[in-house]
């Protein structure tokens, strides 16, 4: 591979291929199509880089024989450079002069398809793209009458007498170090290997999206049923990981006794925060050959919203109601606010976004005093109309429970306030 001089070594090794082919006293340039003319008045002929793409065929491929197995390293940055050579007879009305200079341009590059090593290393001074493993080939790139004036309006010149070449690839190093950790020496108890299993269940331990139970309307204290395979046989020890959108992540929660290889079940810690969690289940089981140590392995995590709850209702000041057999009564003060006070858990966190929907009004919880979770939120509701209005808590994106599905047909668990005159 080679440094960052490599794109201006192809296009001065292009150059004195030309030059040096020719030898008749032709100027061989390269400069943008507008420039070229200002200064030569014999015959001539400029080379210009127009185009640099990502070579698709080495894009993000690594270097044969640079990177050993296991090792991790960035791919060389790929190029296919793209010229336009552009030729100029002395008497710039003579076609026929240019056209045969042209000829003998292109008859050159035919018999010089690659690029020598001697050639490049000459070319500039401090490039190393002639130690590049992969040859450099040049090859006539067609262009479209649509690509000719495109090129030629862009450079607000008249047109002369050109053709396009393609020279790929050209790899560039990356300056980011290799990463090469050392080899592994054996392979599982006396080097044996991975053990193979003649079974279409994977061999590692997973959950199944599907077998968790609840699904939704999780909240802090149930009991979550978590199902799979390979999850807890006899001999192992396993435990549930939280993982929440608010760092830090709780310590690991041992799982029910009782669990089995397709199912365990674990109790929601009441210290978590309503919001949204992954969950993965820890399995920690004797290493085979050698009973003292153990193994760990982990599952994949399936996500799950934890509910908020609310556990009484109350105006600000006053006595609240902790049961929701029937409508919760509440009176607009003299400027119409309907000022409440909602008793909840989990706690809500400093951090969080609390909400009341009231009815189909959503209505942001007043900020919380102090610099500790809180289980006490107010909510200031303007000129709601006298009527009844189901309630339900949302905390960072998830609702309390708001419906029973186990009873038929379904009911509907969120309390009722009812705004009096």
């Amino acid at each position: 591979m080679s440094n960052p001089l490599a794109i201006a070594a192809v296009s001065n090794t292009l150059r004195t291929l030309i030059d040096r082919g020719l030898r008749d006293g032709t100027t061989v340039t390269i400069l943008p199509p507008d420039l070229a003319r200002a200064n030569v008045t014999g015959n001539q002929i400029n080379i210009f880089l127009y185009q640099v793409a990502l070579s698709p065929a080495w894009r993000n491929m690594d270097m044969p024989g640079r990177t050993q197995q296991g090792e991790t390293t960035m791919p060389p940055l790929a190029l296919n450079l793209y010229y336009l050579l552009t030729v100029f007879a002395g008497d710039n009305n003579d076609d026929t002069a240019s056209q045969s200079l042209l000829g003998r341009a292109m008859s050159l590059l035919h018999d010089h398809p690659l690029l020598g090593r001697v050639e490049i290393q000459a070319a500039l001074q401090g490039n190393d793209l002639y130690a590049q493993i992969e040859r450099i080939r040049l090859s006539v790139q067609p262009l479209t009458l649509d690509d000719i004036f495109k090129l030629w309006s862009g450079y607000q010149t008249p047109y002369r007498l050109s053709v396009a070449y393609e020279a790929a690839v050209v790899l560039i190093d990356s300056a980011l170090a290799s990463t090469t950790p050392l080899p592994v020496l054996t392979f599982g108890p006396d080097d044996t290997g991975p053990t193979a299993q003649a079974d279409l269940i994977l061999p590692y331990s997973s959950l199944d999206p599907n077998l968790m139970s609840p699904r939704t309307d999780v909240v802090a204290g149930a009991t979550l049923t978590l199902g799979g395979h390979h999850l807890q046989r006899p001999g192992d020890t396993a435990a549930v990981h939280f993982r929440g959108t608010i760092p830090p992540d709780p310590p690991d929660v041992p799982v029910k006794p009782g669990g089995t290889e397709q199912q365990v079940q674990v109790v929601v810690p009441a210290t978590l925060s309503a919001g949204f969690y992954t969950v993965a289940a820890v399995i920690s089981q004797p290493r085979a050959g050698d009973p003292t140590a153990r193994d760990e392995r982990v599952t994949n995590e399936l996500p799950f919203a934890l509910s908020p709850q609310i556990t009484g209702i109350g105006p600000t000041g006053g006595i609240a109601t902790t049961t929701f057999t029937a409508p919760v009564q509440v009176k607009p003060n003299a400027q119409g606010v309907v000022d409440l006070t909602l008793t909840v858990r989990p706690n809500v966190g400093l951090a969080q976004r609390p909400a009341l929907l009231f009815g189909d009004l959503e209505v942001r919880a007043q900020p919380i005093t102090g610099t500790s979770p809180t289980g006490q939120l107010r909510f200031l509701v303007n000129n709601p109309a006298p009527r009844r209005y189901r309630v339900r808590l949302r905390v960072d994106g998830v609702d309390s429970p708001l419906i029973d599905w186990s009873k038929t047909p379904p009911v509907f668990l969120a309390p009722v306030i009812e705004v009096t005159p």
